[in-house]
């Protein structure tokens, strides 16, 4: 698709000319392309030093204000920023910094620096009034701070935050239908039933009718495929409009803020005259089986796992553990060793050694201190009691999630 363009460049070709030159940042005999300096405003002697510092002064400008908060997502695209190319971090470094797994870090980059792309992008379109442009970046994460502050609030206010992805697709699909009719543009629906994501249903059935209502703007007949099917721990929402308009990548930093703090992602693809997003959600079906005889342990797990894919299912005597398997279908055991009807370390070795559970990723959870023993007879991990909340859901995390610690 041909995007907008500022004196004759495009908006796709300044994207791929600004990420090569953060690739290059650091090197005194690159030189960047004209029309990168053009947009940059960047003289052609020394252009690798202006070129470095115009960079990075667009990057401090998306520093976020003190009281946003640490798992905003403006904070973390700034410190991504801060920590590959203003501290010229390596990626593990950077991810290491981060607190997260360079896997996750490589997933996150696209977003991060298009998020970069879009903002330097629109700040020089505003560049004959040095007031608006200096005022793009601080409405933009003041908006951002606020968002999550409602989003915070919307999880807050009820216990349960999983949404029946049946009841909030055809009601999102419902509301925007009209809206589509008036642009002569077709609604096309394809749903797997029975799905359940872990957002909250409010928050789900707005970036289902933001990225359609994004779409509409964009077309004046034509269709919007709208699918919904599970893919592995994610619900994968696509959808796809055709034909759409030839204009600027669409703003989706709403639908990225609502996403991002509930472990989803999103990608837009645009070609030709065809716009799609594949919007992932994380999939609340998890059952995790906890084996427990002290409730109050159980019933603190249980509330660890509010507001996460993770549905806890607890049994207090160990020798129903497989009748709960069968019943249930966990993704994972989290199971104590000191329980009253059976020993806690036979009954892991059969769990281990049962074909019908020895696919069960298994977490040895105790104040008994045998770490060799418990993954000796089978079990995945151990952690040591008492759990704090992000101890717990990083055990879970870690077990179902094994490609990620390679």
């Amino acid at each position: 698709m041909n995007g907008p363009k500022q004196d004759g460049i495009s908006f796709e070709g300044f994207e791929h000319d600004l990420h090569e030159a953060l690739s290059h940042l650091y090197d005194p005999v690159y030189r960047p392309s004209a029309a990168l300096r053009k947009i940059l405003n960047i003289d052609v002697e020394q252009s690798t030093k202006n070129l470095r510092i115009a960079i990075i002064r667009a990057i401090e400008e998306l520093s976020p204000e003190p009281d946003v908060p640490n798992n905003a997502r403006v904070k973390r695209v700034y410190e991504t920023l801060c920590y590959r190319y203003v501290q010229n971090l390596s990626q593990e470094e950077a991810a290491e910094r981060l607190g997260i797994t360079s896997r996750h870090l490589r997933r996150g980059m696209p977003e991060v620096l298009h998020t970069l792309a879009l903002y330097v992008w629109e700040k020089r379109a505003w560049a004959g009034n040095q007031d608006i442009a200096d005022g793009v970046a601080a409405a933009r994460i003041g908006w951002r701070s606020q968002v999550k502050q409602e989003l915070a609030s919307l999880n807050d206010s009820t216990v349960s935050t999983v949404a029946s992805v049946d009841e909030v697709f055809n009601s999102a699909v419902g509301l925007v239908t009209s809206l589509a009719a008036r642009r002569g543009v077709q609604l096309v629906t394809s749903l797997q039933t029975g799905m359940v994501a872990a957002i909250h249903p409010v928050a789900l059935r707005q970036v289902l009718i933001s990225a359609v209502g994004q779409l509409i703007q964009l077309m004046s007949t034509g269709n919007i495929a709208i699918n919904a099917t599970k893919a592995g721990l994610y619900i994968r929402f696509d959808i796809t409009g055709k034909p759409v308009q030839s204009v600027a990548p669409p703003d989706s930093s709403f639908i990225l803020e609502i996403l991002d703090a509930h472990d989803g992602s999103m990608a837009i693809e645009q070609n030709e005259n065809q716009l799609r997003y594949a919007l992932d959600v994380r999939s609340a079906d998890q059952t995790i089986l906890v084996v427990e005889d002290n409730l109050d342990l159980a019933h603190l797990y249980h509330r660890y796992a509010l507001g996460t894919p993770y549905n806890i299912i607890h049994v207090a005597q160990g020798q129903r553990t497989l009748e709960m398997v069968e019943t249930y279908k966990p993704a994972a055991i989290v199971l104590d060793v000191m329980l009253p009807d059976i020993d806690g370390w036979l009954l892991l070795s059969h769990l281990h050694e049962n074909p019908a559970t020895g696919a069960i990723p298994v977490i040895v959870c105790s104040v008994v201190r045998e770490e060799e023993l418990a993954r000796a007879l089978g079990a995945r991990l151990f952690v040591q009691k008492p759990v704090q909340r992000q101890q717990f859901l990083s055990a879970l995390h870690t077990v179902l999630n094994p490609a990620e610690a390679l």
